[in-house]
């Protein structure tokens, strides 16, 4: 996949240190957004998780059971709303990151391409994801039936974190592979300063 038919490439092609304040920028605002997203104290108090909605299809009715007795489906709707956000931000962090080091070219240029792309079908299923919680929730506030909605969203839940597995190889392998052909394959230079040197 071409890098270079991204959405995100041009921010990529940014100065590295210009890059490197938005991926902190990025960084710092996901961390607020998944603050927000995992719901607010109410609803952690009550020992279900928002992502057991997702992953767990066989206990969807269970969660929304407890945090309907809880009356904090409406936290629960709200954390999944705020995730529509963190969606965003992480998708485009992951992205630029892979699309940042595709400029390196090589190894990092074919498979940082193309890692860039998943982190985006990643965020897309994320997106259907959140429409199958909010449907459930919806569903249990107006008292109607789950029918397939637990299925289907879990459908779309897994993949999402098998295709993270990927992403993340990658770029914790760019950063080591990176920085041993910035320091000539070694953690440390040859020379002064460097341990155990005379």
């Amino acid at each position: 996949m071409n890098p270079r038919r991204h959405p995100l490439w041009r921010i990529a092609r940014l100065p590295f240190p210009a890059v490197l304040c938005i991926l902190l920028v990025l960084t710092a605002v996901n961390a607020g957004l998944g603050l927000a997203a995992s719901g607010r104290a109410p609803l952690r108090r009550t020992g279900r998780h928002i992502a057991e909605l997702a992953l767990l299809p066989g206990q969807a009715a269970d969660v929304l059971r407890t945090w309907s007795e809880a009356k904090v489906l409406p936290l629960a709707r709200e954390a999944v709303v705020w995730d529509f956000a963190f969606i965003a931000g992480y998708a485009a962090a992951l992205s630029i990151a892979c699309l940042a080091f595709a400029r390196r070219g090589g190894w990092f240029r074919q498979w940082g391409g193309r890692c860039a792309w998943l982190a985006l079908l990643i965020g897309a299923l994320d997106v259907v994801e959140n429409v199958g919680q909010l449907q459930m929730i919806l569903r249990t506030q107006t008292g109607q039936a789950l029918e397939r909605w637990p299925a289907l969203t879990a459908a779309f839940a897994w993949p999402k974190w098998v295709l993270v597995l990927p992403v993340a190889a990658y770029l914790a392998l760019a950063v080591v592979r990176g920085f041993r052909r910035e320091t000539g394959a070694r953690p440390f230079a040859r020379g002064a300063g460097a341990p155990g040197a005379a």
